[in-house]
């Protein structure tokens, strides 16, 4: 039987995109389901795909 990783993590993102000005946030859980770390950011201006990606390398580098 396989056994899980001892080491995985889901991310769960969101961004949101109004008037030029966006945040974004995640949750973070390990391979349970438990939650690990949650967070949202005020981003600034930018396009919907840049805040996705800026919320994903906050969670990453975290």
């Amino acid at each position: 039987m396989d056994q899980l990783p001892t080491c995985s993590l889901k991310f769960n993102s969101d961004e949101n995109c109004r008037n030029g000005l966006n945040g974004g946030g995640s949750l973070i859980r390990d391979m349970r389901g438990k939650l690990t770390m949650a967070y949202s950011l005020v981003l600034g201006a930018g396009t919907s795909d840049w805040a996705k990606a800026a919320s994903l390398l906050y969670g990453i580098t975290w």
